[in-house]
């Protein structure tokens, strides 16, 4: 297999278990390399750390739930957020406004990577 596609299963596998606990040792495994090498190709290919691309992950599948009728509190909670502020927090500084405004100017996509 290629680095690629030993990325993709993890990716994929991060898309799969967004509501679970993710370690970085668990999704090197699954990607067949040590996490320190792991951290590094992830980064290189992707573009950004691996747990900045499963918060961003998240936070696109939270909103997604919300527009849809899921309490906010009760989604951020689902998600792996500590608190319904840490939610808002890292919403903010990815979007650059609160989930209430941003759900008013755009609709939520649910991506899947």
């Amino acid at each position: 297999m290629t680095t690629s596609e030993l990325l993709q299963k993890s990716i994929d596998y991060i898309g799969e278990n967004l509501k679970c606990e993710l370690s970085l040792s668990e999704l090197a495994e699954i990607a067949g390399f040590s996490t320190y090498h792991f951290c590094h190709i992830f980064c290189d290919f992707v573009g950004m750390p691996v747990t900045a691309f499963i918060t961003k992950c998240r936070l696109h599948h939270a909103i997604y739930d919300v527009q849809n009728g899921s309490k906010l509190v009760d989604t951020a909670l689902l998600y792996g957020f500590d608190t319904h502020a840490g939610f808002f927090k890292a919403f903010r500084r990815e979007f650059g406004c609160s989930p209430t405004k941003f759900l008013k100017i755009n609709t939520a996509i649910k991506r899947i990577y």
